[in-house]
């Protein structure tokens, strides 16, 4: 048995009606017959404002998931040459090995932010 609510919750309404304001736009191209032209122009303006600050998150994260990587990789790197130098301990080595376990480990969520999934 299926059960719906009453009413719709904030988040449903407002999630709907920028559906119906957007959509046409977002797949068409153009605007609603049904509209008026001025609620086109704020429908379209809305889209434009959404896909700006879309796209301006996206960058942030990327640059975020770029530095994230270089600090990491340059981190491991340190690490590989810590392991190899004879002057490194035996228990100093095996902790050199599992931080490198750690920071490849790390590397696979840091290396999802900001992907769309």
């Amino acid at each position: 048995m299926h059960l719906h609510r009453a009413t719709p919750t904030k988040h449903e309404t407002r999630s709907a009606t920028f559906r119906r304001q957007v959509a046409p736009i977002a797949r068409y191209g153009r605007a609603s017959p049904i509209r008026s032209s001025a609620q086109n122009d704020e429908a379209r303006d809305r889209l434009q404002l959404w896909r700006a600050y879309g796209s301006t998150i996206r960058r942030v994260l990327r640059f975020v998931r770029f530095v994230l990587l270089t600090v990491m990789t340059l981190l491991a790197l340190g690490l590989v040459i810590a392991v190899g130098t004879p002057e490194t301990g035996p228990l100093e080595k095996a902790v050199a090995a599992l931080a490198i376990v750690a920071v490849v480990a790390a590397a696979g969520p840091v290396r999802r932010i900001g992907s769309a999934t």
